[in-house]
């Protein structure tokens, strides 16, 4: 009796001070997810921290659209040490179920509420939904206690569902335990935060896209100045270009991105550039040539002051890719390492897709020569890593050209 009495209070006092972790955790989270921009990243990043909160074994994430769930992103640990898979998949938009209460998610997600089912093979029968046990059976794993939740945003409309499994799962023996009030409060607080943050993170993206379709269309109408059919093709082309360059260098994913969606725009410049001087046939005169490089200045414009990173790489891009690793470049002059990455990169692809292609006025210098010309500039005209990562990627960079050349061919769009 009196070690009953002397343990429960250390008891209580433990259980306290896991808590108290817990929601330290959550304030630490709630900073990152509030800054997340991308949604795949954000996603996992929820999932794996209401499992982390409530030492699960593994959850789901349902995305909404209209009236569909979309499952984007699962976590599993035990299957991931068992099948010695990554710990979290993406699904993108490939699986998604009605918004209804015949699926467990879906009445989550109508009824606005959260849902503790202590073993999803014993769910009463006059419950609307059932446990589909589809997975489970492929997988050899049972999904058995399930916390889920609905993640509103900030005007109370269903984002999404937040899904957990299995709490407290002990792999060794195959149990777990039902999800308790603890957790309940931990999921509830997480899914309101992270319903905003998916809201958010989804305007973000249709703005981004938006930008990008104008941007793009913008640097189509400079390039279909020329009435030349390479030109429709050529800002792509340069854009996967410097998109394989660059992860050849071992740049990361958001670096490519936003690199193969600015490069495109390089030349926007060239709109403030009158006809009779970008169109002259012969050699433009000193006086002219001074007209067009003032393409790099005009074009930077557009994005000068604008803090979203494809406008900072655009602006980058288009103000410094005709920059020389020796210095001797316009606009600003700048050297080596001075310039920025991503405007050494286009830079390269650019003249290679330029020496390359046959044009109304040119034909295409033979593969040999135009190699042997960017490995000629390397570290005068060019950065010799971006020549040389350029080099390590050919076979990729030809079957690109060969891609484009193909839909050229068909006439189809890009």
């Amino acid at each position: 009796m009196f070690k009953m009495r002397y343990n429960f209070p250390h008891m209580e006092t433990a259980r306290y001070s896991a808590l108290q972790l817990k929601l330290e955790r959550l304030l630490d989270v709630a900073a990152l997810i509030t800054a997340e921009r991308d949604l795949d990243k954000l996603l996992e990043l929820i999932l794996k921290t209401a499992v982390d909160l409530t030492e699960a074994d593994a959850g789901s994430i349902y995305v909404r659209e209209g009236e569909k769930l979309f499952f984007r992103v699962a976590l599993n640990r035990t299957l991931s040490r068992r099948d010695k898979t990554a710990l979290t998949t993406n699904f993108g938009r490939s699986v998604s179920i009605p918004m209804d209460e015949h699926s467990i998610a879906g009445f989550v997600a109508k009824n606005r509420r959260l849902l503790n089912i202590p073993d999803a093979y014993a769910i009463p029968d006059d419950r609307p939904y059932r446990h589909n046990r589809d997975f489970d059976r492929a997988s050899n794993y049972e999904c058995r206690s399930m916390l889920l939740s609905p993640m509103t945003d900030h005007r109370g409309e269903v984002a999404g569902v937040i899904q957990i499994i299995n709490a407290r799962y002990r792999p060794d023996k195959a149990k777990w335990e039902p999800f308790n009030e603890e957790d309940e409060r931990l999921i509830t607080s997480l899914s309101s935060l992270a319903g905003t943050a998916i809201t958010r993170s989804r305007l973000i993206q249709e703005l981004y896209e938006t930008y990008k379709l104008v941007m793009t269309r913008m640097a189509l109408a400079v390039e279909q100045r020329e009435s030349d059919p390479d030109t429709f093709v050529h800002i792509y082309r340069i854009a996967d270009y410097a998109a394989a360059v660059a992860r050849r260098m071992g740049l990361d994913e958001d670096f490519v991105r936003y690199l193969k969606d600015a490069a495109p725009m390089h030349d926007i410049g060239k709109q403030c550039i009158p006809d009779a001087i970008l169109f002259k046939p012969g050699r433009l005169t000193p006086e002219e040539f001074e007209v067009v490089k003032k393409h790099t200045i005009y074009g930077s414009s557009l994005f000068a002051g604008m803090e979203e990173p494809i406008a900072k790489f655009a602006y980058n891009i288009t103000r410094y890719h005709h920059e020389r690793f020796d210095g001797g470049g316009y606009p600003d002059g700048l050297k080596g390492r001075d310039i920025p990455l991503e405007a050494r990169i286009v830079s390269v692809v650019d003249v290679f897709d330029a020496l390359a292609t046959d044009r109304v006025y040119k034909k295409a210098m033979p593969l040999e020569r135009c190699l042997a010309i960017l490995n000629e500039g390397a570290g005068s005209q060019f950065d010799p890593e971006v020549v040389a990562a350029f080099m390590e990627v050919l076979d990729e960079i030809l079957l690109i050209r060969e891609h484009y050349e193909r839909k050229k061919r068909e006439g189809a769009s890009c």
